[in-house]
């Protein structure tokens, strides 16, 4: 019995917190598109691969739109909006129109070396290009593909950056949350330990939340869904006069916990509420030996 309440206070915790990581994603990938967050890290990068010479300052943001608008990015840039993703092959490609390189299968991998050393020392660009050109082998192609490999693997390095935005950002819109609608994850887990009513509603809800091929598409509905559910949500509340201090440091957590369950992310707590709601389908109830009433039961059969 206490572990089929245990896994029914998780999984109403999780699809509480499910709605309210989509919200906050939401609310984030909104700013994201507003000021441009993707686009300004990979700028960000380029100006870093494109600064001079013994020089501990950035590339101009003049140089970084030379090379998205004079190569073959160019066609996809939009005017003062710097590009959120760049193909592996794309950034080569545009890289050896950057430096006027042309691409041929005629074409020496001594010319790259020759373009590198006119760059001069301390140029991150060129430690690049000789890196590549010792590692291909003489062939172009070689040295090509080593760079697209440095890039994806750059990309997986900027993507960390925008990770880490998201995260602080989800932190924020979480605890704002918590705390403009008094979201306390302590008291909801008193509701769902107290009122078995509102656990079967709510694993009735998180099943059909489980069962949707995309419920990002239904954040609304789920959003009502929840809210009709009656979760112990809202202000006002009363103190408890008894607990004092400890009433008000106790709600203090409670609404922390939530800000940073949020940080987590909608997939975590989509993923986490899958599997904890076919586990819990998967755990059955002992069954019932007694026999009925006025049943004779057999001494040695039994």
């Amino acid at each position: 019995m206490f572990g089929s309440t245990l896994f029914e206070v998780v999984i109403g915790l999780a699809l509480m917190f499910l709605v309210l990581s989509m919200t906050a994603s939401a609310i984030v990938e909104y700013l994201s598109s507003l000021t441009q967050k993707r686009g300004k890290n990979l700028m960000l990068f380029m100006r870093q691969l494109l600064a001079p010479s013994d020089s501990v300052r950035l590339a101009s943001e003049s140089m970084v739109r030379s090379f998205y608008e004079n190569t073959i990015l160019g066609p996809g840039v939009k005017s003062n909006v710097p590009p959120p993703y760049i193909a592996s092959d794309q950034f080569v490609q545009a890289l050896f129109g950057f430096l006027s390189f042309r691409y041929r299968n005629d074409a020496k991998v001594e010319e790259l070396r020759t373009i590198a050393n006119n760059l001069g020392p301390g140029t991150p660009l060129r430690d690049l290009l000789l890196t590549a050109v010792e590692r291909s082998g003489g062939q172009v192609n070689q040295a090509a593909i080593y760079l697209e490999d440095w890039f994806n693997g750059q990309m997986r390095a900027v993507s960390s950056w925008y990770k880490r935005w998201t995260q602080r950002w989800l932190v924020g819109i979480g605890l704002v949350m918590a705390l403009t609608f008094n979201i306390d994850t302590f008291r909801v887990v008193d509701a769902l330990l107290r009122e078995p009513a509102l656990r079967q509603a709510i694993v009735a809800e998180a099943q059909s939340t489980s069962d949707a091929a995309n419920p990002e598409q239904t954040v609304l509905d789920l959003q009502h869904a929840v809210e009709s559910i009656g979760l112990p949500i809202g202000w006002p509340e009363t103190p408890d006069p008894e607990m004092s201090l400890w009433w008000y440091l106790r709600k203090l957590a409670g609404l922390a916990v939530t800000g940073f369950g949020v940080s987590q992310g909608a997939p975590f707590w989509f993923d986490l509420l899958n599997r904890i709601t076919n586990l819990r389908s998967s755990v059955r109830p002992p069954e019932d030996d007694t026999p009925p009433p006025g049943t004779t039961t057999v001494p040695w059969r039994t």
